[in-house]
């Protein structure tokens, strides 16, 4: 199992998930990559899950193909912010441990903030 932070997550988020084996965008050199060439190249590279706050990319992005990949893309939708994540840790590991190919979204907090 292989995870990827987005570059809008706190980086800090990644000691919190240890039990993974859990990069960042930027510790991969893909800071600034557009989604569709970042999901295309977390693919090439083994990855098995997106961790991003980005809202928008189920709309941006073909969910069959995320699907036909065997990505599981997890979307952190509430205040992104390291302490709102840490609150649902359990909820982000439990779904990272289930491996459900495809967008997922976890809801929580005010996400205008």
């Amino acid at each position: 199992m292989k995870v990827l932070l987005d570059e809008t997550l706190d980086h800090r988020l990644r000691s919190y998930l240890s039990s993974f084996n859990v990069f960042t965008v930027t510790h991969m050199g893909w800071s600034g990559l557009k989604n569709g060439e970042l999901l295309q190249k977390l693919i090439l590279s083994g990855f098995t899950h997106f961790l991003t706050a980005d809202r928008q990319l189920p709309y941006q992005q073909n969910e069959e193909k995320i699907i036909n990949a065997n990505i599981s893309v997890i979307i952190l939708n509430g205040a992104n912010i390291l302490d709102e994540h840490i609150r649902h840790l359990r909820e982000i590991k439990s779904l990272l441990k289930k491996y459900q190919p495809g967008f997922v979204e976890i809801k929580y907090g005010n996400p205008s903030k």
